[in-house]
């Protein structure tokens, strides 16, 4: 975050001289500053590019339902409520994904440029564009033409953000919505520093060791390097703390990636709902963020009713329901990047070697402006067949690595599918609109109001001529190809299972003998198998069933690690006093993750402790840290270890003596006190799990004082963890401040929408001190969703006087 700090200082001086001027001219100016950008929300207004009139009603959170009388003024009007509300949002992100944001934020914000230039997210959005049918492009440009509506219309009015920064608005093309994919599935489809890592304990520690690292990797794992481990240590060790510093900035849209992303959905049949109908529940855990990355809308024409969660600058509904089916999201870790390691020709470094000969590399000139500059700073990008080269944005690379993604490397056809998904009537619709999404890949469940519930593993997904992709492959032979995907109709799928529900936690979709390699990154099970639990433990399910599944947190790992913690024998009598609490939270508080236990505290601090202790010894403070970001593995193997006690693995290297598991759980037990004690006094029964566990809602330009507080939210009592189906995960080894949590809730009563609840994380403005910017927070915390009004008479209640008419301008 200290390249995001260094540009947002430099605003400081003026954003410093402003806000005395408030001070000192008091209300009015106040007011002109902050409230002339919020939205008109009654009312009429005269807009060019529409065809004829539609209504926007905005009920008491400020949730829009927008009726057109045919789809180019719908996508028009989505265009013109999502800037309404979020504008500076919108060009952030589209900012980040084309690699443009130097030209607002100057030079600090150069290396973020360099690296996305590098990956090419905005020439594949442009090859995107190229390759869309002439309905999706229609689509893209009504929303476009609706945005900048909006722009035109407020010049004089722009959010505080183009304030505080000194500009205004490009208009809205449709490639920024394009643009704004790749990104998502960068944060939610990303393995590349994972290859790296695994790369990385191969050649210190060998393949075995990895497999205890991450259960699933076979020891025997194929070393597709000739020269086996040392092949691996001609890469060098690469900077991915300064790659992470250099995205800085793009975090800030996208939350903090790897850190813990996640998602539950699940649907019950109408045999298992006390309803008789299906009902559906869905929580993406994605970054904390803020203002938070969904929005709520309903869209509504003659022959469309859809509602949900949409993405600003996107058009369309993501999640959520039509007039006959509903469908919810997580994310499927397909492995679509792979590194593979080139061969430069030695007397010309333009050139790499393919089955024995040179080819030369396509390069790509990128030119960035840079604010406060004169000259434009050019950056080659060198690209094979492979993608580009990323050594000269990712330093200690020594060889050089080439990026493979799907996302820029083939054209995608997602905007189609989505427009499609929002049209489906039925099983048979929702698939034929699943084959066209391609990346990032989700786990999609769907209920349909004839009493269908249903499953499918919907995205594109690479077969290799050898070798998983789970480590970097030798770019200078064909041998590791990508040489087709997996056909859609063999991706994972279910139609009305026999056990009368589904369920996905990110866990691994098949068995063993499934004949396509997908990946190697699952989430461990642990969420997965509460869900199952708390669905199997009653016959039939209600809507404040799913509620209470959306809201439960207990980490199941608790339940295999606190009894033996609580079997170690200390002669500490602090640690003596956290084992009585821990045996509270364990025997009467039920496990559960609430902010006010202490116990919980203990617990998370413990597990803390032990996996440094675990591992640490082994793979040094660094492969460490990368090793606790990139995945959740740790959870099954720590889970796995505590049943060996004398595995080599509980050995403390350091030392000359050989420890054995319940010497190295005293020792966590230990640190954990020593830590405790020091931040909050040597009372265990103070340690309470809010003093670790908060959340604070981050906005680009809240990093710094004073502008957190114009900007910012914080939560102090956040319930949950990284291990409970309310997954509000932390970076182990850092902090526990939540870096990402649910970052939209639906649940769905099929048939009866009106019945149907959903929630965001912050609220529908990004305007700092409107209504809207932060009234979600609280009901979220508590997982009290809103209602998800469906029927015109609902909306039309609840608008009670808030409806916008947009007339075509003559």
């Amino acid at each position: 975050m200290a390249r995001t700090r260094l540009w947002v200082r430099r605003l400081l001086v003026g954003v410093t001289a402003l806000l005395v001027v408030l001070l000192l001219v008091g209300g009015i100016a106040g007011w002109w500053l902050i409230r002339r950008p919020w939205p008109q929300v009654n009312g009429t207004v005269k807009v060019p590019g529409l065809e004829a009139a539609v209504e926007i009603h905005r009920d008491e959170w400020g949730i829009p339902h927008v009726y057109a009388q045919n789809e180019h003024d719908l996508y028009f009007a989505q265009g013109y409520v999502h800037a309404q509300d979020r504008l500076w949002q919108m060009d952030f992100q589209r900012r980040v994904g084309e690699g443009r944001l130097s030209e607002v934020l100057g030079a600090t914000t150069l290396e973020t440029d360099k690296f996305l230039r590098t990956l090419g997210t905005n020439r594949a959005a442009v090859a995107d564009l190229a390759n869309a049918d002439a309905e999706t492009r229609a689509v893209l440009e009504a929303y476009a033409a609706g945005v900048n509506a909006f722009i035109d219309s407020r010049q004089d009015r722009l959010p505080l953000e183009f304030t505080l920064l000194g500009y205004k608005p490009d208009r809205w093309q449709p490639v920024d919505t394009l643009v704004w994919g790749k990104m998502m599935a960068w944060n939610l489809n990303g393995n590349w520093e994972a290859e790296l890592f695994r790369a990385r304990v191969i050649a210190t520690l060998g393949a075995a060791r990895l497999a205890d690292l991450a259960p699933g990797y076979p020891a025997n794992g194929p070393l597709i390097l000739p020269g086996g481990t040392n092949a691996y240590r001609s890469l060098g060790t690469p900077n991915l703390a300064a790659v992470a510093a250099a995205l800085a900035p793009a975090r800030l849209s996208l939350g903090p990636a790897a850190d813990g992303l996640g998602s539950n959905n699940w649907v019950v049949s109408g045999a298992k709902s006390t309803t008789g109908r299906p009902m559906l529940a869905n929580d993406p855990h994605l970054g904390i963020q803020m203002p938070g990355l969904w929005y709520e809308v309903g869209l509504h024409t003659p022959d469309l009713n859809v509602i949900g969660a949409s993405l600003p600058g996107v058009p369309g509904v993501i999640i959520g329901h039509n007039d006959h089916i509903a469908w919810g999201v997580t994310n499927l870790e397909f492995d679509v990047e792979d590194l593979y390691l080139e061969k430069l020709n030695p007397t010309n470094p333009a050139e790499y070697e393919v089955e024995g000969r040179f080819e030369p590399f396509q390069v790509v000139r990128e030119e960035i402006r840079v604010k406060g500059q004169s000259e434009l700073v050019q950056l080659d990008v060198r690209v094979g067949r492979h993608g580009p080269l990323i050594n000269d944005v990712v330093g200690g690379l020594k060889q050089p690595t080439a990026l493979l993604w799907l996302t820029v490397a083939r054209p995608s056809t997602i905007l189609t599918s989505v427009r499609l998904l929002n049209r489906a009537q039925n099983w048979h619709d929702f698939t034929e609109a699943l084959k066209l999404w391609d990346t990032p890949a989700q786990n999609f469940i769907y209920a349909d109001d004839q009493g269908n519930i249903g499953y499918y593993g919907a995205g594109r997904m690479p077969i290799r001529a050898a070798g998983t992709g789970d480590v970097p492959s030798p770019g200078w032979d064909s041998s590791h190809e990508w040489v087709g995907f997996v056909p859609f109709e063999q991706l994972p799928h279910a139609l009305n299972p026999p056990a009368g529900f589904i369920a996905t936690a990110n866990n691994k979709p098949v068995p063993d003998s499934y004949p396509f390699h997908l990946g190697s990154s699952w989430a461990a099970p642990f969420r997965e198998q509460r869900i199952i639990t708390l669905l199997a433990a009653k016959e039939k399910l209600s809507l404040d069933d799913m509620r209470a599944v959306q809201a439960d947190v207990v980490p199941l790992p608790a339940r295999t690690l606190v009894p033996l913690l609580l079997a170690v024998h200390s002669d500490n009598l602090i640690v003596q006093r956290a084992q009585e609490q821990l045996r509270e939270w364990h025997e009467r508080g039920g496990d559960r993750l609430d902010p006010d236990l202490p116990g919980a505290g203990i617990y998370n601090a413990t597990y803390l402790a032990l996996i440094r202790h675990l591992f640490g010894d082994e793979l040094g403070p660094e492969l460490l840290d990368d090793y606790l970001k990139w995945s959740d593995a740790h959870q099954e193997a720590v889970n796995i270890l505590l049943a060996e006690p004398e595995n080599s693995w509980w050995d403390d290297k350091t030392t000359p003596a050989r420890e054995s598991r319940d010497d190295i759980l005293k020792a966590a037990l230990a640190d954990m006190a020593l830590d405790l004690g020091r931040r909050y006094g040597d009372v265990p029964h103070e340690w309470r799990w809010r003093y670790l566990h908060t959340a604070t809602f981050d906005h680009p330009l809240g990093s710094v004082k004073p502008l957190d507080r114009i900007f910012n939210r914080v939560l102090a009592r956040v319930p949950g963890g990284d291990q409970t189906p309310l997954k509000t995960a932390f970076r182990y080894g850092h902090s526990f401040e939540v870096t990402s949590l649910p970052s939209y809730r639906q649940i769905i009563d099929v048939g009866q929408w009106d019945n149907s609840l959903f929630q965001h994380t912050t609220g529908q403005s990004g305007q700092p001190f409107h209504p809207h910017y932060d009234d979600m927070i609280a009901p979220w915390a508590a997982v009290r969703p809103q209602p998800m009004r469906f029927s015109r008479t609902q909306v039309e209640a609840a608008s009670q006087g808030r409806v916008l008419t947009l007339e075509p301008a003559q």
